[in-house]
């Protein structure tokens, strides 16, 4: 119910937007998914100094060992998702929205029959997999590696919360981009980047907690654009007049990406 009332309410509010400025489809889906996305900025300290307020380190197994969070009956794993940015799965599958509205310019729009029998939409449904699978997995392990060399369950929310805020910042920069170049270029930016980052991850421990702040604070920028790109590429390819049900055509690419982590 969390992920269907999730999905209905970003579908739905990027396709309203879009129709107010279908020439700058890039930049405002960005601001909408900022917006949607900077929660996570805030409640990741607030729940850390709810459940660790004396900032306790966890054991080698990853679990809290003292007696002050047990006995209160909080059993806290630090391999916890934190609070989700959204991750990745911060947009499912919405209903439709009313028709464009745009003057008689817009190009002919598919409906999601004819999206179904169109290669370019199987090219998006994977590539969105890809970027969803990666992030995803990014923000479930990124606390499990750290507290490898960092004993500060307190840092690492705030660590979470500035790059939320980098996150949600970013979605606008991509939107932005994608406007003024193309889905291709930005999409190859935000992933080539991002696969550099993770690459390196391994060696944030030499630089101790500076170094692994920048790069995760990076890899929230890059994995922002999955966020901005996406619906634009839909209306792009597809046209504006069956935008949000195509997108969520799209976005089921998440479910299939959550049925993976199952399987496993």
């Amino acid at each position: 119910m969390y992920g269907l009332g999730q999905g209905i309410a970003y579908v739905v509010a990027v396709a309203t937007v879009i129709n107010w400025a279908p020439d700058r489809v890039g930049l405002v889906s960005g601001i909408v998914a900022a917006g949607f996305g900077v929660s996570s900025s805030i409640f990741a300290p607030i729940q850390t100094h709810l459940v660790n307020p004396t900032n306790f380190a966890t054991g080698e197994d990853g679990y809290f060992k003292e007696a002050e969070l047990l006995d209160s009956k909080v059993r806290h794993r630090s391999v916890s998702r934190d609070s989700s940015i959204e991750d990745e799965q911060d947009e499912e599958r919405g209903r439709s929205d009313s028709e464009s509205s745009n003057d008689g310019e817009e190009k002919k729009s598919m409906n999601p029959r004819e999206v179904l029998s169109s290669s370019t939409f199987y090219f998006l449904f994977c590539a969105l997999f890809c970027c969803s699978f990666y992030a995803n997995t990014f923000y479930n392990l990124y606390k499990t590696f750290a507290e490898t060399f960092i004993a500060d369950d307190i840092f690492l929310a705030w660590a979470f919360s500035l790059g939320s805020i980098a996150n949600a910042a970013a979605r606008i920069g991509w939107g932005q981009l994608t406007d003024k170049t193309s889905f291709q270029t930005a999409l190859s930016l935000a992933c080539c980047l991002a696969s550099f980052l993770l690459l390196t991850m391994p060696m944030t421990p030499m630089g101790g907690k500076t170094f692994f702040l920048v790069w995760l604070i990076l890899l929230f920028t890059c994995m922002a654009a999955t966020h901005a790109l996406f619906i634009t590429a839909t209306v792009r390819c597809f046209g504006a007049k069956y935008k949000a049900t195509n997108y969520g055509l799209c976005v089921l690419s998440t479910v299939t990406k959550e049925l993976s982590y199952v399987a496993n």
